[in-house]
C-alpha cells in the first residue's frame, strides 16, 4: 500500500477542528505458496484513490470526544470517545 497525504488542525480552546487530503494506491496478490492446492495466483489491484477527511475534536477535562468524516470510494463517518491522563506531558 503506498500512501500519501497531507493534514492539518486547529485548535481554539477545548475544540479542534481537522482535514486532510490524501492519495492511495494498493495491490493484493493472492497465490497458492506450497502448491498443495490447484488455485490460480490472483492481484487485486485499488488504481489511484483520492480521500478528503475533515473531523472536530472536543476536549472535557480527560474526557476526549471525537467525529469525522471521509469522503472517498466509501463515504464513513467515525465517532468516538476516549480518555487523556497527560502522562506524556
Amino acid at each position: 500500500m503506498n500512501y500519501f497525504g497531507v493534514q492539518a488542525s486547529r485548535s481554539l480552546g477545548p475544540v479542534t477542528v481537522y482535514g486532510g487530503l490524501g492519495m492511495e494506491k494498493t495491490s493484493l496478490t493472492i497465490g497458492n505458496a506450497d502448491g498443495v492446492l490447484a488455485i490460480e495466483p490472483m492481484t487485486l489491484d485499488s488504481g489511484n484513490r483520492t480521500r478528503i477527511n475533515a473531523g472536530l475534536s472536543l476536549s472535557l477535562l480527560i474526557l476526549k470526544v471525537h467525529a469525522d468524516y471521509n469522503v472517498g470510494d466509501q463515504n464513513i463517518f467515525v465517532a468516538g470517545v476516549g480518555l487523556s491522563l497527560g502522562l506524556g506531558r
